[in-house]
């Protein structure tokens, strides 16, 4: 049996629950830098780096490297596996993280949001002077505004550093629906914004290249045995 080719944009999901995430499972220097943290942020930061060294795992087809913040903040993979970016978001106890490969791994931005009415407060800060909230499809106000910021967060994650301001990455539709982003870098390719809808959230995904991405939700228990010494690389 020939084996499965692992794909080439993955985007994992993750419910700790009340679970807290071993910090055994961590390599040095992550645990390190858990360590300067407290309270529910060591909790997000520990429970993203163990969903997102899976996410690696599962892309590459290896074991190893370490997840830390980059000079701009963003989680960046240190010696690890060639060519894989990734991106990492999270809400309450749900982490999630983006991983791509290949000649297209540099652009990637992944946001997860629940739904909240009061997020229409927000779209003249997210929102150009072109641009327009029916961009992202036919939804109700309040969906449609969490959409937005959404999509507006995983751009500027995919464009780190072009810009401050979230209204600087322009969102829009072409003729076949498939949306797009336009970066704050003159000269630059715009990027493909993929949404995935499910529990009362709505998870954005902002990358280059036409790869169509992989979405796999796992569990606490599966995440965990996977990252266990001695464990076979799925």
């Amino acid at each position: 049996m020939t084996p499965a080719v692992p794909p080439a944009s993955l985007v994992v999901s993750c419910d700790w629950g009340a679970l807290p995430g071993p910090e055994d499972l961590l390599g040095d220097r992550e645990r390190a830098y858990a360590a300067l943290l407290h309270g529910p942020r060591r909790t997000e930061w520990v429970r993203t780096r163990l969903t997102a060294k899976l996410a690696v795992r599962r892309v590459s087809g290896e074991s190893g490297g370490e997840i830390l913040p980059d000079r701009h903040g963003a989680p960046c993979l240190v010696a690890g596996p060639a060519s894989v970016t990734v991106s990492l978001a999270h809400t309450g106890s749900l982490a999630v993280c983006a991983v791509s490969r290949g000649d297209h791994a540099g652009a990637l931005g992944v946001d997860v949001e629940p739904f909240d009415p009061r997020n229409e407060i927000l779209l003249p800060r997210l929102l150009g002077h072109d641009e327009q909230p029916h961009v992202v499809g036919g939804l109700s106000p309040g969906v449609r505004a969490t959409v937005l910021v959404s999509c507006k967060e995983a751009a500027f994650k995919a464009c780190r550093g072009a810009s401050r301001s979230l209204r600087d990455h322009r969102l829009w539709r072409c003729p076949d629906g498939r949306l797009w982003v336009r970066p704050a870098v003159p000269g630059a390719p715009d990027l493909r914004m993929f949404l995935s809808y499910g529990a009362g959230l709505v998870t954005a995904l902002c990358q280059s290249g036409p790869r169509t991405p992989v979405y796999l939700r796992a569990t606490p228990e599966e995440v965990l045995a996977e990252l266990r010494p001695g464990a076979p690389v799925r």
